[in-house]
């Protein structure tokens, strides 16, 4: 089809307007003409005209430029809605799915939820009540979209609590620009049209003077009212589905985006000023000098980098038209996912309205009648029967497809989609983008696409958000439903919208949700890339609480997996952003960690680690032979080696705040100490006895010391009465040798609990436990005030069997002083104590700080039943106190051994870790448990496709591998990520390799994260998208004619 509009070989330029304020974007008014520009009228450049150089660029032809303003006139945030040419539109980004680790099976199940979504937007409308709204028109784009680093960094900064000078260079000097030269990520929005303007508007006095033909315009306060509420209610609707509004940052870069061709625009709003002294005037969108072909459009590059425009080339294929046009589209393949592997980005465009069930089945029902009277019509002529074959084998198909319909209709109305399909291809070159095009037909064989000749620039302008522009195309060449031009028009099930999968895209990690007109969650650091496409993966865990999720994150994996490496990169941040941070090290990675940190490549002096085990370690003070490189960083944190420390400084009694808590606590220890009943009945007389003795002591003003030694010594006590009471002199002469003997084995009882008691109070570990009650603590595990606080337990052995009658008295001590600082760790933690943030205004309501513990090796913990409980009640508790637990251990069975008490079964509960890194696993077992905590229950797949998806996760399988692990984000999304430090600093600090670790931590370190230096290497070997693309294409192409060097490390730093 033909478009007369056109002119083919022209420049055309597009200028799109904006306004400078908070919430609205400037009205528009046409100002149209055609006019030859004389050469030489433009600034000179280098003795040659501005349209001079234009017409150089293409190619030395007369070009006319036809300005205009594109038909937006309005738009704001909050609720986010725009105006378009009369018609109100609004947003949304819906949630994607990963598909990763789901079975055939569930990715069909998935249809079905999208097909929701699209009949939600329907119903929603429809309740609405009013006239015309038996069709919803929408526009769904699917676009590469850069990151929008300026967003991410103001939100991810203002989250953070208290960050340090560090934390705050390092985002904006490093972490910031490494992520604006990521990988496009593949962004899905859908626009809604909700409304038309009704009411008059007005144009201001100072831009009627002007008289320029751009004004500001203003709409009526109460229409203006009247929209933001329906708007709101829309999003509240579709929250429900799990979408997020747009805003107006989409929308400028929608726009953008449509006119670059296979260029990246920013995806920040980046105005050029037209009237900086005035806020509230137009400013520029975007700039798009081109030339209309036969069958593509050639764009300039609109912000070159030495001021020589590259050319890009975009062509819009449609699905042709059918006969059958109700007939739905084919159910075979998901041809969104496979647009995604292609060489070059295929962007969607599809314009469609949504029929009501009633609408389609009254418009239907008169089609249908149309068909039926022909038929009879034809058959009287013939002397036919009126229901019988035509013989018009064409008309009879159509026919037997109508009545089909119409029994389907009887049976099971639905709604319908009236949709306007377009698949936009961009290159560098008109062979690449030939190219391009054959591979997409190729790809999605099951639908037929046209590339239309003399209609591209259209098709392109087709493309932009809102209404079409309905003056410069001509209505006659419009659809009247869907809205698009009038070319491929399909009718179809709302089902035809889901079956694509446009939904399915690589990305995990944070996500925002919106819910009750607030949006709930952030973006979180940077901790890696998408192993599939290369795209950011941004993870905090606080984001998981602030969506009314549990606060849990399991860290599994073999050992050199990488595991470790994650947990130290993700301590690094949360303490630098404020979070109160604690972490139980059995073995000292974190310490060594917060060494380098602190100390450089000091850490490398043999006689540094000497100094750190010293019992009073002079590191970092002014005794000390090191210097401390990063003073701001040490001040913060704290290092308690249990293995040094002193006598009592786990004493119940001393950590707790009250003797009652610290009674409580005691009795907790002692079950791990003392094993038998019997001996449990000794200790917990001789434990009342005592609180009872400081009771009276308190009521009487005296001071009392008590501590845990002192149980002991009241056992013992008891020994002397028994003593002198019944086995004196006297006392015997009477006694029969039945009571003595009785008596006598009393005492020999409680001797071996005072025995065992003292015995424990000198060995290792355990001797922490115990103190007389003079001894004044380690004030730091009373407190835990610093950014981190690493406790590491170096030394302590699991005990070996589950049984805990079964462990030897030296497991046993280990797991109560184990046990008791973990206590303490999570009473701080879980305090209520509510503070103004540091990192906010001054008179903002107090709030609880953000808190996390990591637990390393957690088998250790999920041995002792107690720690069990402990984590447990961490676990269900966190969410109300902003407390998150990462768990870190080898084994995706020690998660399940914390959900032992679930009653869960066989099936793992993972309803307290949202959030899962699975890392290679040893055993095709193991491989298996992991498998459940990712996706939960897989009794009901096939057990040959479940033991497929589960050898995926073992280091054989060759998906996995060190620094690469399977994340399960909190929406339930699971699929292969690499992890990075980004910085050279940073992976030097997580090597626990000790083999490695002497020569990677030879190097001095900053204070100042400035000076820190980035390692884009594993970003730039994961990246795809456009950049790659385009250079091997370009590489390809010119090698056929000439003799090329090797290119590879042209490719490397142009992609650096």
């Amino acid at each position: 089809m033909s478009f007369p509009l056109l002119i083919l070989g022209f420049v055309a330029v597009f200028v799109i307007g904006v306004v400078l304020v908070v919430k609205v974007i400037a009205p528009w008014r046409h100002k149209r003409g055609k006019t030859v520009a004389p050469k030489g009228s433009s600034v000179e450049h280098d003795g040659e005209s501005t349209e001079e150089m234009i017409n150089r660029l293409v190619d030395q032809r007369k070009t006319r430029k036809q300005e205009k303003r594109l038909n937006y006139s309005y738009a704001e945030d909050d609720p986010f809605f725009f105006i378009s040419g009369g018609e109100v539109w609004v947003g949304i980004v819906p949630e994607s799915t990963q598909d990763s680790f789901r079975t055939a099976s569930e990715q069909v199940a998935i249809v079905g939820h999208l097909n929701d979504l699209y009949a939600g937007i329907l119903r929603f409308m429809q309740q609405l009540g009013e006239k015309g709204f038996t069709e919803v028109r929408c526009h769904e784009t699917v676009r590469f979209q850069p990151a929008n680093v300026a967003r991410w960094e103001k939100q991810y900064s203002e989250q953070a609590w208290n960050p340090s000078a560090l934390f705050s260079d390092l985002v904006s000097s490093g972490v910031a620009p490494h992520i604006a030269d990521s990988t496009p990520e593949r962004r899905r929005m859908i626009m809604v049209r909700i409304g038309v303007i009704k009411g008059q508007t007005t144009v201001d006095p100072l831009s009627a003077l002007m008289n320029d033909g751009i004004a500001d315009e203003h709409y009526e306060a109460h229409e203006l009212a009247f929209i933001r509420n329906r708007a709101r209610q829309f999003y509240d609707r579709m929250s429900q589905y799990g979408a997020l509004p747009m805003d107006r940052a989409d929308l400028s870069w929608l726009v953008r985006k449509t006119v670059s061709g296979h260029f990246q625009p920013e995806a920040e709003i980046g105005y050029s000023a037209t009237r900086p002294w005035r806020a509230s005037w137009f400013d520029r969108w975007a700039v798009l000098t081109g030339r209309v072909l036969p069958d593509a459009v050639e764009v300039l590059e609109p912000d070159p980098a030495n001021g020589i425009p590259r050319r890009s080339y975009i062509t819009t294929l449609t699905v042709s038209n059918v006969p059958d046009a109700h007939m739905e589209f084919g159910e075979s393949s998901a041809w969104g996912k496979v647009l995604r592997d292609l060489p070059y980005p295929v962007e969607v465009s599809w314009r469609f309205a949504l029929m009501s069930e009633k609408a389609w089945q009254k418009f239907a029902k008169k089609k249908i009648e149309d068909l039926r009277d022909e038929a009879a019509n034809r058959n009287q002529a013939a002397n036919n029967p009126a229901d019988a074959p035509t013989g018009d084998l064409k008309f009879d198909r159509t026919w037997d497809a109508a009545e089909e319909l119409h029994a389907k209709l009887q049976l099971e109305p639905e709604p319908v989609m009236i949709g306007q399909l377009r698949l936009v291809v961009a290159a560098p070159t008109l062979n690449a983008l030939s190219d391009a095009v054959r591979e997409v037909k190729n790809a999605v064989s099951t639908m037929t696409l046209e590339r239309k000749r003399g209609v591209q620039l259209a098709l392109l302008e087709e493309q932009l958000p809102g209404q079409v522009n309905v003056e410069r195309i001509g209505k006659k060449y419009l659809s009247k439903r869907a809205g698009g031009l009038d070319i491929g028009e399909r009718w179809s099930s709302l089902q035809a919208l889901a079956l694509p999968r446009l939904d399915s895209t690589p990305t995990v990690g944070d996500r925002a949700e919106f819910i009750g007109g607030m949006t709930k969650g952030w973006l979180g650091h940077m901790i890696g890339y998408s192993a599939e496409n290369g795209a950011i993966v941004h993870f905090d865990p606080h984001v998981a609480i602030a969506r009314n999720n549990a606060g849990g994150v399991a860290i599994i994996g073999a050992s050199g997996s990488g595991k470790s490496s994650l947990a130290l990169m993700l301590f690094f941040w949360l303490s630098e952003s404020g979070v109160q941070t604690v972490v139980a090290d059995p073995k000292n990675d974190f310490e060594a960690f917060c060494h380098y940190i602190a100390f450089g490549d000091q850490v490398s002096d043999p006689q540094f680690e000497e100094e750190t085990q010293a019992v009073d370690s002079p590191l970092g003070g002014p005794n000390s032979k090191f210097t401390v490189v990063n003073r701001d960083f040490w001040d913060n944190t704290d290092l308690i080696d249990l293995w040094r420390g002193n006598a009592g400084m786990l004493d119940p009694f001393v950590l707790c705040d009250d003797v009652r808590r610290g009674a409580s606590l005691a009795r907790e220890v002692l079950q791990q100490l003392i094993v038998d009943p019997a001996e449990r009945k000794i200790v917990e007389r001789a434990l009342q006895q005592l609180q009872s003795d400081y009771d009276r002591a308190a009521a009487d003003g005296v001071d009392f010391p008590i501590g845990m030694r002192r149980i002991a010594e009241y056992i013992g006590d008891e020994i002397e009465n028994l003593n002198s009471e019944f086995l004196g002199p006297d006392q015997v002469k009477g006694m029969a040798a039945t009571e003595r003997l009785s008596i006598g084995d009393r005492i020999k009882d409680l001797q071996a609990v005072a025995d065992r008691l003292n015995r424990a109070a000198e060995e290792d570990y355990s001797k922490l436990l115990f103190s007389t009650g003079d001894e004044a603590g380690d004030g730091r595990l009373r407190t835990l005030d610093k950014r981190r606080t690493v406790i590491t337990l170096r030394g302590v052995e699991p005990p070996k069997k589950d049984d805990p009658n079964e462990w030897s008295p030296r497991e046993r001590n280990a797991s109560a002083a184990l046990f008791t600082a973990l206590y303490r760790i999570s009473d701080v933690l879980q305090s209520v104590r509510q503070v103004v943030k540091p990192n906010g205004p001054a008179d903002a309501p107090p709030q609880r700080r953000p808190r996390a513990l990591f637990v390393d090796e957690g088998y250790m913990i999920t041995r002792i039943p107690a720690g069990r409980d402990l984590i447990q009640v961490a676990l269900r508790q966190g969410r109300s106190f902003n407390f998150v637990v990462v768990f870190i251990s080898q084994q995706a069975s020690d998660i399940a051994a914390l959900q032992s008490n679930t009653g869960e079964g066989d099936e793992v509960s993972t309803n307290q870790f949202p959030t899962i890194f699975a890392f290679w696993q040893d055993s095709d077992a193991e491989a298996m448990a992991a498998l459940r905590l990712l996706r939960g229950s897989v009794a009901d797949e096939d057990p040959a496709v479940v033991r497929d998806l589960a050898r995926r996760l073992t280091k054989a399988e060759g998906i996995l591998g060190t620094g690469r692990c399977v994340m399960k984000d909190v929406d339930g999304r699971v699929g292969p990520i690499h992890t990075d430090m980004l910085f050279n600093e940073l992976w030097a600090a997580v090597e626990t390799n000790p083999n490695v670790r002497s020569t990677v931590q030879n190097r001095p370190i900053s204070p100042q994260g400035k000076d820190w230096t980035t390692d884009p290497s594993t970003r730039d070997m994961l990246r795809t998208g456009v950049v790659r693309g385009v250079l091997a294409e370009h590489r390809a192409t010119t090698s056929a004619v000439f003799e090329m060097d090797d290119w590879d490390d042209y490719l490397e730093a142009e992609l650096a």
